[in-house]
């Protein structure tokens, strides 16, 4: 079920799975293939296998997609991955008139009894981006979100009638106050997207939303994808139509500035200019997209109890495209499935760093009481020790907490040094991570790679 308890800034957005709060680590689940049918079954199993080996426990089955056959619930409900269950309605304004009421009224009666006993499902949500679609705050010529007949009263009495058990949201995003916005951060889940902004801006690294249900980083997918969706004439160099439709960026829709060119600021941004051919290209929005899933990962992690989880946009892409998602239409997973395995990890020791201040964290998402050791190391830019710290470490089960302040380890290693955590539980090794300093080259990326563990 869903909490959503008052506290002094507003309210928590907090699943809970027989008595237990569980931080949602997932992803946003849309259609694997623009031919639904053809992803029923074995792309299927082979995609949720993914998202099992990259520890994550829940997806979102996002409401501008399809509702998935009984054997995509069958194969989440095995590993026990929850499913948050958008009604497919999205990013605009429906009918309000009775006779389209009573057709979603029939179609949802019929999705929640075929749902509503599948042991993965954690919630329903009546769609998604609506509430954000009418104006805000609403006047008395502009109604507001709550004017909404089928998610504040259809769907609603739907879900209460026929599956009482399980937790009902309107909308996503959504504050349940009436006099807040739908993006308030301070209660309800958020979408955040500001893409071409560095992921460590403080837009990402300044937020304290309670649930985040959608975020994402655009990368570009495997050569061979792209080579199997354009001609070697449109292949390289990256400015054409060719290129801009299939990153989704179409100008009659109004996608300005279009999406080709919000990855090349962030690349700039990142690694200080864009890459000259697409084999590089390819590989440096890889780990971009990586090191910005990792990062978002640990800052709402550390963020526990206040937010209740992230889910990341998205698992995989419907055709062959420049996306968000970490799995391209061939099954080729992106540097970012490695990157999420990490950040993911149940058990998870991370830094973090703000102004001269650099602490070190771990999050322990079991039940079991965390005690153990972990060993910093400060180096420089070619490995010469400079600094030491052995930290004794007993962390609660599901709880998050920071375990040192490692600041004096900051000037030792500057300008381009690199920071190391490994943690022991029982003297074996339980999780790693590590802190650079200084800007990342692109002559770097074979460095890079190496400190990625495998997926």
């Amino acid at each position: 079920r869903l909490l959503q308890p008052r506290d002094e800034r507003g309210r928590v957005f907090l699943f809970e799975i027989n008595g237990q709060p569980v931080f949602a680590r997932g992803l946003n689940w849309t259609p694997a293939d623009a031919l639904y049918p053809r992803a029923e079954g074995e792309k299927h199993r082979l995609l949720l296998d993914m998202v099992r080996r990259m520890n994550a426990n829940m997806l979102r089955v996002w409401g501008g997609g399809v509702y998935e056959p009984d054997s995509f619930y069958e194969l989440c409900s095995e590993p026990g991955i929850l499913v948050w269950q958008d009604f497919m309605f999205a990013c605009g304004t429906y009918p309000q008139a009775e006779d389209f009421l009573t057709q979603v009224r029939e179609e949802a009666e019929a999705i929640v009894r075929r749902l509503r006993n599948f042991p993965c499902l954690a919630l329903w949500c009546g769609d998604n981006e609506v509430d954000t679609a009418y104006p805000w705050p609403p006047t008395r010529k502009q109604k507001g979100p709550r004017s909404n007949r089928i998610n504040r009263q259809v769907l609603l009495e739907v879900c209460g009638r026929l599956d009482p058990a399980h937790s009902y949201i309107p909308s996503s995003p959504f504050s349940p106050s009436p006099t807040k916005a739908p993006m308030d951060p301070n209660e309800g889940d958020n979408h955040i997207w500001h893409h071409g902004t560095a992921f460590q801006d403080p837009l990402y690294s300044q937020d304290r939303s309670r649930f985040v249900s959608e975020i994402g980083h655009l990368s570009a997918p495997q050569i061979s994808t792209l080579r199997s969706a354009l001609s070697p004439d449109s292949l390289w160099p990256r400015f054409n139509e060719v290129w801009d439709h299939h990153f989704g960026s179409h100008r009659d829709l109004g996608f300005h500035p279009e999406r080709r060119l919000r990855l090349d600021e962030a690349l700039e941004r990142f690694f200080g200019e864009v890459p000259a051919d697409p084999e590089t290209y390819i590989l440096a929005s890889q780990l971009l997209q990586g090191e910005a899933y990792k990062f978002w990962a640990e800052h709402y992690r550390r963020q526990r109890p206040e937010c209740g989880g992230i889910l990341l946009w998205n698992v995989a892409d419907c055709w062959p495209q420049f996306s968000d998602a970490v799995v391209d239409f061939f099954l080729n997973p992106k540097l970012a499935c490695s990157y999420v395995r990490w950040a993911f990890e149940p058990v998870h020791v991370f830094f973090h760093r703000e102004g001269d201040q650099l602490t070190l964290w771990i999050a322990n998402d079991t039940l079991r009481d965390l005690a153990g050791q972990a060993r910093v190391e400060a180096r420089t830019q070619k490995g010469s020790l400079v600094g030491l710290r052995t930290v004794s470490v007993v962390v609660p089960g599901n709880t998050t907490a920071q375990v040192a302040d490692l600041s004096e380890l900051l000037s030792p290693c500057r300008p381009n040094g690199v920071l190391t955590a490994a943690l022991l539980v029982g003297g074996q090794p339980a999780s790693f991570n590590l802190y650079r300093l200084g800007r990342p080259r692109l002559r770097d990326l074979p460095r890079l790679l190496t400190q990625v563990p495998p997926f």
